[in-house]
């Protein structure tokens, strides 16, 4: 979906990561979260089966190096700094896999409450959520670059994405389908135009030739 909009093969997104590989963390109160720049490659004549694989293999190899401190690398690339953007990639995306926390104590119950959220700190953050029912998706995107209504066909492009994809696994990246159903069938009739019915079974040279 980012290669497409982005009209390019090779891109970084950001991903966070739990920060608590070591099991004497696990217990311990406190943010540990760090940050953890991926290489995304896009073949687009590759199927989306073996693409998936790399992406896969990709992604295991960058986790062995969570630990590694995100501002420590920034600091070790000296890569020239724009205070207006985030350094090293623009897109985040987080996948949280666990539940909401409830908590019980005594006759008091607490759980998770959503806050909403007024600011973006990345161009575009995908948010992934696994739940029973499966996948809730969540985007916040800073609005000096997009709107409600680019954002909501973003949403759905990326489910139609999706949805090629599941449907034949090895047709290539360049290939699947971007364009919702409801949208593919608007486009095909504007193609084909509005359909007139015979008003005169006569060719124009005939008529001119009448007429003189």
């Amino acid at each position: 979906l980012l290669a497409r909009q982005a009209r390019s093969q090779r891109f970084v997104i950001g991903t966070p990561v739990a920060g608590r590989d070591q099991p004497e963390l696990e217990p311990q109160i406190g943010f540990f979260v760090n940050l953890l720049p991926l290489v995304a490659e896009v073949d687009g004549a590759r199927s989306f089966s073996d693409h998936l694989s790399a992406a896969k293999a990709s992604v295991a190899s960058a986790l062995s190096h969570a630990s590694y401190p995100f501002d420590r690398l920034v600091d070790d690339l000296v890569l020239p700094r724009d205070l207006s953007r985030a350094p090293l990639f623009d897109v985040l995306l987080v996948f949280q896999s666990n539940r909401d926390a409830e908590l019980s104590l005594g006759s008091v119950h607490l759980e998770t409450v959503p806050l909403p959220s007024r600011t973006s700190q990345y161009d575009l953050t995908f948010e992934m959520v696994e739940t029973p029912g499966g996948l809730w998706l969540r985007l916040e995107y800073a609005t000096a670059l997009f709107d409600a209504a680019r954002m909501k066909r973003l949403a759905q492009q990326f489910v139609a994405l999706l949805e090629s994809a599941f449907a034949d696994p090895m047709r290539a990246v360049e290939a699947l389908e971007l364009c919702p159903v409801e949208e593919r069938e608007m486009i095909c009739r504007f193609e084909r135009g509005p359909r007139f019915g015979t008003v005169c079974s006569r060719t124009l040279p005939q008529l001119v030739q009448e007429a003189g």
